[in-house]
């Protein structure tokens, strides 16, 4: 079995700011959850010592305010501010636990275990048990890897890898959703998954690496965390193949433990012991036997006496109401919690919003609509407002102040669609690279010439290889939108130009509300000279939201026009959305070219027909005859991202040129 050392597992994690913590050994809890307020609250309070810490991630599609109200805050509790919206069995619940280990690294208190819960579950050991079993674990890995997912194994979850398992990180395709409020859309996502088996290949694995599957929950040494975390850093690709893997969760932490040089330490392996624990999963009580399934695992007072038994020091699921007498039991017998405490501090915690205080500010820049600012949990009556100094203040508990922080940049979303112009695409995919935007973003190249595979290794560059022509332009974009991450989404030609402050400038200006963003004009590029100011009408120097690609329904299966249907679509539906903005000639970054470019122009195809398949056939036409001339490379090209001519000093001298000759109307 493959063992990847990228450190050495003698070596500790370095003891850094941990002068602050109690002495002994620090323990932290990352905790994923979306729903129940209360009960993490609860959770928190059922595990809180002097050396355990929080770390929460709060689902970015819900309210963060009400669990914020819950939990007062406290030196030992973070809720990490880069959130992502999280899917059920797509990649988002990776990234979130990701999230989770370096917000918790980065605290340098020195952890010696690092334990993954969801807001659904709870402890049957008491606080003080759980801190001493850690102590004395001996650097067990505490994590059950249930089998092994080759062909070979005849294991039915092997096609978890084995098939492309796209768009499952998106509400519109994602299975759960679909199947609970969208039951029409479940036929579409059958008919993608059947196709997808068809024309995409089968996979294996991510190079020499044996994929195991377990249980998502698990507590790993600090020593074994930062093997994860450098081997996620230096090796991209890794992350990037579990995009398509159905449930990564399961999957991806479960094959790097077991080859790292930890496995030796792994306590739950399929492979040392048999038969295999339908109920203890690592550290964890989760009962998959009998008909509890039909009620997605949710325990009840009925289990009180297995948990009781149990050697596993967590148990999942607890429900609000349905779990309430459990908890109850669990909290006098186990924990020794007196439920009149529970109530008294639920009380503190709970107590209507109209009597607490609430700053909300709003974000002037555009995109952030409400700034992240703190609730106020301080009573009304309690609050002693120091004197203005200019600067938001958020209300904390016990009558202290904070600056309130501002939202992160919001993470983006370029979709670039290509076809057979390489030198077209490496400039493009290099003025991505360029940009000046320091939020999270992603790049998204689809490539749909059967007779190139193009290759491209970068962290924030998906380059999508498809074996089948997209049958319109309008369906390639949408598959592109489909698979993007973010919701805030941008069209990508690849045989435009995009200076580097395109995403920055566009997201200052974008306007929540309105869904919609594009710049009134642009630069014209043709055989190398520029002109303008133009009157913008090109599509793709805009960018939309999620919300309102979903709501016109996307662009329509055209092979050319798709993008004004698409602008048309948001102008009747949201009148006004469209309207553009005032750029001024010093900040346009947009570059439309038209001839000179070395490759074909769609609309420059004689039999050009907006709403119409002529050009979409033509191009491919085009393409072929090149490439029988040798003027299109096939086979496998690694792209070389780069720039042709310095576009942004072209457009530099150009705009000097301009306010030298003060043309009217120009500048």
């Amino acid at each position: 079995m493959k063992q990847w050392n990228t450190i050495n597992p003698n070596n500790s994690l370095p003891q850094v700011g941990s002068a602050g913590a109690s002495a002994g050994v620090n323990l932290a809890y990352l905790i994923v959850a979306h729903h129940q307020p209360h009960h993490l609250a609860r959770l928190i309070q059922a595990l809180n010592h002097e050396n355990a810490y929080f770390f929460i991630h709060i689902d970015r599609k819900v309210n963060i305010t009400p669990f914020q109200q819950c939990i007062p805050p406290g030196p030992n509790i973070t809720f990490i501010s880069n959130r992502v919206k999280v899917y059920w069995a797509g990649l988002s619940v990776v990234t979130a636990t990701l999230r989770l280990l370096e917000t918790a690294v980065k605290a340098g208190l020195d952890f010696r275990y690092y334990t993954l819960l969801s807001g659904s579950d709870y402890p049957i050991k008491h606080k003080d048990e759980i801190y001493t079993r850690f102590q004395q674990a001996a650097d067990s890995q505490f994590i059950s890897v249930g089998c092994k997912l080759t062909r070979e194994s005849g294991q039915e979850y092997f096609r978890k890898i084995e098939n492309y398992h796209l768009l499952q990180d998106t509400f519109f395709f994602n299975a759960r959703a679909t199947h609970r409020f969208m039951a029409s859309r479940q036929w579409m996502l059958k008919q993608l998954y059947r196709l997808t088996k068809k024309i995409l290949p089968k996979r294996t694995g991510y190079k020499d690496l044996t994929p195991y599957m377990g249980s998502m929950y698990w507590s790993l040494t600090a020593n074994c965390v930062r093997f994860i975390l450098d081997f996620v850093k230096n090796e991209p690709g890794y992350t990037r193949f579990h995009r398509f893997v159905h449930a990564p969760d399961e999957i991806f932490f479960h094959t790097l433990v077991k080859h790292s040089p930890f496995a030796e330490a792994i306590t739950h392996d399929f492979e040392k012991r048999t038969p295999p624990d339908n109920i203890h999963h690592a550290n964890h009580f989760i009962d998959w036997q009998g008909l509890r399934q039909r009620d997605y695992l949710t325990l009840d007072e009925r289990d009180f006496e297995d948990l009781l038994r149990s050697e596993a020091w967590f148990a999942r699921k607890f429900d609000e109401g349905k779990s309430d007498k459990l908890l109850t039991l669990l909290d006098e017998q186990v924990h020794h919690i007196e439920i009149e405490q529970v109530k008294s501090a639920w009380r503190r915690n709970h107590e209507p919003v109209e009597s607490r205080t609430m700053i909300i500010q709003r974000n002037p820049d555009g995109w952030g609509g409400i700034a992240d600012v703190a609730m106020a949990s301080a009573h009304a009556q309690e609050i002693q407002r120091p004197q203005a100094s200019g600067e938001p203040i958020a209300l904390v508990a016990g009558n202290r102040f904070r600056p309130a922080r501002r939202t992160d940049p919001p993470p983006v979303s370029c979709i670039c669609p290509t076809y057979g112009r390489v030198a077209l695409l490496e400039e493009a995919i290099y003025c991505f690279l360029q940009q000046d935007y320091p939020g999270p973003k992603e790049l998204i190249v689809l490539n749909d010439y059967m007779a190139q595979t193009l290759i491209f290794d970068h962290p924030e560059v998906r380059v999508i290889n498809l074996p089948q022509r997209f049958r319109t332009m309008g369906e390639k974009r949408n598959a592109g939108v489909a698979m993007a991450s973010h919701d805030l989404l941008f069209p990508w030609d690849d045989d435009d130009i995009y200076l580097p402050h395109r995403l920055s400038y566009s997201v200052a200006k974008f306007e929540v509300q309105k869904g919609f963003f594009k710049p009134g004009r642009g630069w014209f590029w043709t055989n190398g000279h520029l002109d303008g100011p133009v009157e913008n009408r090109f599509h793709t120097s805009s960018c939309w939201s999620r919300n309102r690609f979903d709501a016109v329904r996307g662009y329509g299966a055209a092979g050319s026009g798709e993008d004004m249907v698409f602008e048309q679509r948001l102008e009747r539906q949201f009148p006004g959305s469209t309207r553009v903005d005032d750029i001024q000639p010093e900040a346009i970054y947009y570059i439309y070219r038209w001839s000179g470019t070395g490759s074909y122009h769609l609309s420059q195809f004689g039999d050009y027909c907006p709403g119409s398949n002529i050009g979409h056939h033509q191009v491919e036409a085009f393409v072929r005859q090149q490439a029988r001339r040798g003027e299109i490379r096939q086979g496998r090209i690694t792209l070389q991202p780069h720039w042709r001519t310095d576009y942004q000093q072209l457009v530099s001298n150009y705009i000097a040129t301009l306010a030298a000759e003060q043309v009217p109307g120009r500048y």
